[in-house]
């Protein structure tokens, strides 16, 4: 089977969780995970991005083969953001990652487009986060991904909780979306990697907001056949991660 990859995880003190780098390994070990997209966290999201980032750097330093940093930027920083996501990736952050909640703005705004045009000048993915109305759905994503084609994005948690049905018919309007799997019980995955196919289909924890054992069990609960488990655990997060920039 596939190395399992959590395509999502956060790493240092939110507002309501505390995640350290021993016991993120740890847990990792316990669970059996191989890999893990690494996430800055509440205040990090919203407004100290740069110090998020350098710390999503720092911890992946550690260990290269098992920790891949995500870079996040608000757009509201304008061209500042623009800079600080260019040089993120330079220093081997392997995509973008935004919360329209978080950071406070309507995601198929235009204000987001020179961040995305940035994400397709890089070759790296845009994460974002979707299931909190108003300013996080589904298909406002879709929306921005119909405008940037080139550019692959991931849903985040798949609209859960509260937008989860948009996800759906996401599928059929955008085939640049893959989604992520977070907070989402073994029903749920099986329409979902039949709705979107097995390829478009991301495991993630959300951990330590979710719980990776519990995120693991309800994936191995849908009973998916080898080949698409092995897509959702690890299969599509290479092809998403897997690039980046050089400088």
């Amino acid at each position: 089977m596939t190395d399992v990859i959590d395509g999502h995880r956060h790493l240092g003190r939110g507002v309501d969780t505390v995640d350290d780098l021993d016991h993120l390994l740890a847990d990792m070990d316990a669970h059996g995970v191989a890999r893990t997209v690494l996430i800055p966290t509440d205040r990090e999201i919203a407004v100290d991005n740069r110090a998020g980032n350098d710390a999503m750097l720092a911890a992946a330093t550690t260990h290269p083969d098992r920790l891949l940093p995500m870079a996040t930027v608000n757009p509201w920083f304008g061209a500042q953001a623009v800079a600080e996501l260019r040089r993120a990736v330079y220093a081997g952050a392997v995509g973008l990652k935004l919360h329209p909640a978080l950071q406070g703005f309507v995601l198929c705004h235009p204000m987001v487009h020179p961040l995305i045009a940035e994400c397709q000048t890089l070759g790296v993915p845009v994460y974002v986060h979707t299931g909190t109305p108003p300013y996080a759905q589904p298909l406002q994503l879709v929306e921005l991904a119909r405008t940037f084609p080139k550019v692959t994005f991931v849903m985040g948690h798949a609209g859960s909780t509260d937008l989860k049905a948009d996800a759906i018919p996401a599928a059929h309007l955008a085939a640049n979306v893959v989604v992520e799997t977070s907070w989402s019980l073994p029903a749920r995955l099986r329409q979902l990697v039949e709705t979107y196919g097995a390829h478009r289909v991301m495991f993630g924890s959300d951990a330590p907001l979710s719980s990776l054992g519990l995120e693991l069990a309800n994936h191995r609960a849908a009973d998916l056949s080898a080949p698409d488990a092995a897509e959702v655990f690890g299969g599509t997060a290479q092809r998403v991660f897997g690039g980046g920039a050089s400088s």
